[in-house]
Order: structure tokens, then C-alpha cells, then sequence
């Protein structure tokens, strides 16, 4: 192969543009030479194809690719830069992409734990609403419970004591008292003054009896011992000038008096502007005594009306 002999074309230039300046010589042998040197590579190339033997095979395909990389197209450099911006924008656009479902997850994870968190004290509170539900309906059937009891006591104590009366009303007294007629009588033990006895009945729900009938004067009378003395709610106003009961009532046509009572007047060193009773061989009568004295008292209040 190095005994071939090598073609070349020569063009020769015209007298005419022999006259152009130097560079456009310079150009115009470039051209030239580049032409030459392609036209020698394709009839070096066609000759190698023709004697190629299989040995050769790999010699063939370098010259091949020095072909198709003669033969390709360069792209232009803006391209290029065209593209690997759109490649960085689309990487971009990747990462906001995915900063966004990370966001999106992490604040839908903060969201659920919130509500867990409401839901987790709203059981809370459900159960501790519950547990007070749950002691006060329990408080409440204790309560019926002894309440029921209690009824089933008084109607047997109404029953026993024949206290039924046709309109089936049963009129009942606290542990204590004792009943007559519609009012409860409490006969204490302690002596005070007139004072502190009468504070003491208020505090029980009554105050210091009030005799208002000969019937009511005859209880008493049953209920006092010969050597026992109360107060009763009988006292001098001033104001009036006369003895008033504790409902600020005068005293009527029925009248108590013991013998030269009441005698305040008598000019006694203590003022006697109470009340009390007292046993003289009449019977039980109101004798006005000096308040400041310690006495028993009785207290009076309304009897308890139940209704079957």
C-alpha cells in the first residue's frame, strides 16, 4: 500500500484574483488545502475498502467513525446552554417539588398530633364528667335509699299513732318534739335566760310558744312537772306599754295571769318583763319575771304535714 500512488486536484486561480489582498489568499489556500486533504482521505478510504481483509476489520470501522465524526453537526454553544438551563430548572422545579410534600407531610403530622392531643383531653374531661355523673347518681340512691326509709318509718309511726286523718294527711315532729293538734312542742332540759332561749327556738325552726287557745294551756299543763319553770313567748314592750307575744300580737280575752300578776309595778329592784310558767295552787300560770333569770324555755314550731 505505501507503493500507491496518491491523486490530488490542483485548481489553479485566476489572473483576475491573483490582485485580492493577502488575506483572501490566505483563505482562499485554506479552502484549497482543506478540499485536497478530504479528497485524499475518501480515495484513501475506498482503496482500504477494497483491499480489506478480515484482519483489517477494526482499521475499517476507526476510519469509519473518523467519517461520522466528520460528517456530524456541531451544535451551536447556545444550544447547549438552552438546554443545561432547562435541565437545572427542571432540577429545580424536582427539589420545590419535594420541599413542598415534605412540608405538606411534616404540617399534616403536626394537624393529626394536635387533634390527638384535643381528643386525648376531651376523653379526658368525658371521663372525669363520668366519674363525678357516676358518685353523684350514687349520692342520690343513698340519699333515696335512707329517704325511702325514712318514708316507710314515718307511715309506720303515722299508722301507729292513729295520726291518719280522712283527708289521709299525716302530721309528723322531729325526734324530740311532741304533737298537738298542727304544732310541735319542744320542752328543753338546759336553762337560759329569756333572751337566749328565745334565740335558740328561732335556731330550731319555731320560736317561744305562743298559747292561743284553753286547750293549748291544757297540753302544757300536762307536760310540766310541779317544780319546772318555762319561758314563754310572752315579753313587755315598752313602746306599747304592754305585753306582746313574739308575733308582736296583744294578748287576747284569753288570759293566763297567775294571782296579782302581772306586778311589775310593784316597785321590785329588777325590771320583770318576761314571761314564764310556773305551778301556783291554781295550776301552771304566767308569772312575769326578770328576763335576765335562766330558765327552761318551750319552743314552738309547725308539725310536718305528709300526704298519702
Amino acid at each position: 500500500m505505501a507503493d500507491e500512488v496518491q491523486y490530488a486536484s490542483v485548481t489553479f486561480l485566476k489572473k483576475n484574483q491573483q490582485a485580492r489582498p493577502c488575506k483572501d489568499a490566505a483563505e482562499t489556500e485554506d479552502v484549497t488545502y482543506t478540499k485536497i486533504k478530504k479528497e485524499m482521505i475518501l480515495e484513501s478510504t475506498q482503496k482500504v475498502e477494497q483491499t480489506a481483509d478480515p484482519a483489517e476489520e477494526r482499521t475499517y470501522d476507526v476510519i469509519n467513525n473518523l467519517k461520522n465524526l466528520q460528517t456530524e453537526k456541531i451544535e451551536p454553544p447556545a444550544r447547549v446552554v438552552y438546554k443545561a438551563f432547562l435541565f437545572k430548572l427542571l432540577l429545580l422545579l424536582c427539589a420545590l417539588l419535594i420541599a413542598i410534600i415534605i412540608f405538606m407531610v411534616v404540617y399534616h403530622l403536626h394537624f393529626l398530633n394536635h387533634c390527638c392531643t384535643d381528643l386525648k383531653a376531651q376523653y379526658s374531661d368525658f371521663n372525669k364528667s363520668y366519674s363525678e355523673l357516676h358518685s353523684s347518681c350514687t349520692e342520690i340512691n343513698q340519699t333515696n335509699a335512707k329517704l325511702s326509709s325514712r318514708f316507710a318509718a314515718l307511715t309506720k309511726q303515722c299508722s301507729s299513732n292513729n295520726a291518719l286523718p280522712q283527708d289521709e294527711n299525716c302530721l309528723l315532729c322531729a325526734n324530740g318534739w311532741h304533737l298537738f293538734k298542727s304544732k310541735c312542742y319542744f320542752f328543753s332540759n338546759d336553762k337560759r335566760n329569756w333572751t337566749f332561749s328565745r334565740n335558740e327556738c328561732i335556731s330550731k325552726g319555731g320560736h317561744l310558744v305562743i298559747t292561743e287557745s284553753k286547750e293549748e294551756q291544757t297540753f302544757l299543763d300536762s307536760k310540766i312537772k310541779r317544780e319546772e319553770q318555762y319561758w314563754i313567748g310572752l315579753s313587755y314592750q315598752k313602746k306599747e306599754n304592754e305585753f306582746r307575744w313574739e308575733n308582736n300580737m296583744n294578748i287576747t280575752t284569753i288570759q293566763f295571769w297567775g294571782k296579782d300578776q302581772p306586778n311589775k309595778w310593784n316597785g321590785n329592784s329588777a325590771s320583770e318583763e318576761c314571761v314564764l310558767l310556773m305551778t301556783d295552787k291554781d295550776g301552771i300560770r304566767w308569772h312575769d319575771f326578770p328576763c335576765e333569770n335562766t330558765e327552761q324555755m318551750i319552743c314552738e314550731t309547725a308539725a310536718v304535714q305528709l300526704h298519702f
